[in-house]
């Protein structure tokens, strides 16, 4: 089975969406190995008056780990909403800047955010399975895009359930409900939600902070697992982890009021030899 990665990119267009508000090259929206799976241009997000985020820069590479740390209130989850659209759920909400998916502006009128959010899936911080069975957690999303073949449902769902270590633990309880599964279970079990729609990248928003140390470790194995196979962009507040799984660390802090990137470079570098002092002290725990 090819990777997400190396599958082409589906369309983000649906079929009521006018020709002439389409992209100039829709049947050629495929994975461009030589661009970076995510670019952010000169990205900036106000929410209302207040100005939340201003001048992100940064090029996200395919099938690496990107960690992006700091502290509280610098910006970091906006960013991460920005990368799929979810911000445009956050009343009041306004982004300027350009974010591209392998080429294709996120922002151009003929992107459709549902569709978008399928190629880029994204887990939250705490576990919030649908109150159904197993089984229903994964079908229901494949349901929403039409795929009703009951053997590519059970196709899909396998390999999502294997995907993330979860199938020896529940393939004998797949009709039971999610909520009857632990902490760490619940949190891999979303994350399989997200996966079974086949995505090319996935966000996390700090996955292991609601779990105790036995699931988060789990978690965390996984997130590392998904190397080479999805572009993975994950917030989190621990640093040891973000050392343990990351290629590319982006570093935020709140500049003037407003959340900023102050910088990014692979993991090593960071860790080894920042070269901002407050990513310095903040590693070193003096400051954040």
């Amino acid at each position: 089975m090819m990777s997400a990665l190396e599958a082409p990119l589906p369309e983000f267009l649906t079929a009521d969406v006018p020709p002439d508000a389409r992209p100039a090259k829709e049947s050629t929206l495929h994975l461009a190995p030589t661009l970076p799976a995510l670019s952010v241009k000169d990205l900036a997000v106000s929410y209302g008056n207040r100005a939340v985020l201003r001048g992100v820069n940064m090029d996200i590479t395919a099938g690496h780990i990107t960690a992006l740390i700091g502290p509280s209130g610098c910006g970091k989850t906006t960013f991460l909403s920005c990368l799929n659209r979810m911000i445009d759920l956050v009343p009041q909400s306004a982004v300027s800047g350009k974010v591209t998916l392998h080429g294709v502006d996120i922002h151009d009128r003929g992107v459709v955010p549902l569709m978008l959010r399928r190629k880029v899936g994204m887990v939250f911080q705490r576990p919030n399975p649908f109150p159904l069975s197993i089984r229903r957690n994964l079908e229901m999303p494949l349901g929403e895009l039409g795929v009703s073949d009951r053997t590519e449902l059970e196709r899909r769902v396998h390999a999502a359930l294997v995907g993330v270590g979860l199938w020896g633990e529940v393939k004998d309880h797949l009709n039971k409900s999610a909520l009857a599964l632990s902490g760490g279970q619940q949190q891999r079990l979303c994350i399989a939600r997200a996966l079974v729609l086949e995505p090319s990248t996935l966000l996390l928003d700090e996955p292991c902070s609601a779990l105790d140390p036995i699931s988060s470790g789990a978690v965390e194995d996984l997130i590392a697992q998904l190397r080479g196979r999805y572009t993975v962009v994950v917030v989190t507040h621990n640093l040891a982890q973000a050392r343990r799984i990351a290629d590319e660390v982006a570093m935020f802090w709140v500049v003037d009021g407003c959340g900023a990137l102050i910088e990014f470079g692979p993991a090593e570098r960071i860790f080894k030899a920042p070269q901002h002092c407050l990513t310095c002290e903040y590693i070193c725990g003096m400051r954040g």
